[in-house]
């Protein structure tokens, strides 16, 4: 088993094969999509986000934002994973399919960025309001 093979594996990774194991994966997704929703900023700053750091004595970055490579990286992995599991109904796993279709790379000023945080930030309420069905 993947748990005991590996018992120095990193919590995040324990978490989702833990959940996976336990039956627990519409829970686990659950609190991945509030935690993509509420614990990062929709502002697109006009510079480099990977040049801030809100804290000059700390080399970690206060605030951490969804046009961040790392956060697409992740909502699109947590959506695969909701998507794959069937965890959501069927009309929620094609608008699910059509958005990871579509282009989320951000560009320093350019004024469709918003849209696109908008696009995410239904994306994950559509997921959430059938998941919570």
């Amino acid at each position: 088993m993947v748990l005991e093979e590996n018992p120095r594996m990193f919590l995040p990774e324990r978490r989702y094969f833990e959940a996976v194991v336990n039956g627990t994966l519409p829970d686990y997704c659950r609190e991945k999509l509030r935690s993509l929703r509420d614990d990062y900023s929709d502002k697109t700053p006009p510079v480099d986000v990977r040049e801030l750091i809100d804290n000059e004595d700390s080399p970690v970055r206060s605030v951490q934002y969804k046009c961040q490579s790392h956060y697409i990286i992740n909502l699109r992995h947590t959506l695969q994973t909701i998507v794959g599991a069937e965890i959501v109904d069927s009309d929620t796993c094609a608008k699910i399919n059509r958005f990871l279709k579509k282009n989320l790379e951000f560009t320093i000023g350019d004024p469709g960025n918003q849209r696109k945080i908008r696009k995410i930030n239904r994306i994950i309420g559509t997921a959430l309001e059938s998941i919570d069905k």
